[in-house]
């Protein structure tokens, strides 16, 4: 931090809690005044707040109610039809590559967005794929990429090696 910075919250409530000894063992009034006016001139904090903060607990409390999101439907539908284009990558692959694939398939008459990139011009900071997600559940397990089987799992499940394949061959004239 630069000596011309404002202070974080951490180093405000740091400086409080050195202050606040000197302030509960502080005899008079004009003490305590004074106490006052030298953490009114460090944090920049109104003198109000400063005795609430003192008198009070100054460990920070935990949010009690989460945010609610930032994007609406339709951006949540756009995600969820792009990362299906995609074949369901993780969320670290997926950020990247939306912009462009919205523009892709809305090209191909696959994806129709109102304003075009509305939501996700500002993919970097704002929208977050694996938070989007959370409330989509797969239909089949072939859109899982870890449910999926390998090929040789299919190989041996399947009677014909070359069905498994997908290679269309009879079994008969097959090399």
């Amino acid at each position: 931090m630069a000596e011309t910075d404002p202070m974080t919250v951490d180093e405000r409530r740091k400086y409080l809690h050195k202050i606040r000894l000197r302030y509960w063992a502080a005899q008079t009034k004009k003490e305590r005044s004074r106490l006052l006016d030298e953490a009114q001139a460090v944090i920049n904090l109104h003198r109000k707040s400063l005795i609430r903060l003192l008198n009070g607990e100054l460990a920070r409390k935990r949010r009690t109610r989460q945010r609610g999101k930032t994007y609406g439907a339709e951006v949540e539908a756009a995600i969820h039809l792009i990362a299906r284009s995609l074949d369901y990558p993780c969320a670290e692959r997926l950020k990247p590559n939306l912009v462009w694939m919205a523009k892709h398939l809305q090209a191909h008459g696959e994806l129709q967005v109102s304003e075009p990139d509305a939501g996700l011009a500002g993919t970097d900071q704002r929208l977050q794929p694996a938070a989007a997600f959370a409330g989509f559940a797969t239909s089949s397990p072939a859109h899982c990429p870890s449910a999926r089987q390998s090929g040789a799992d299919r190989w041996l499940e399947s009677p014909d090696p070359d069905a498994a394949h997908g290679l269309g061959r009879t079994r008969a004239g097959a090399l």
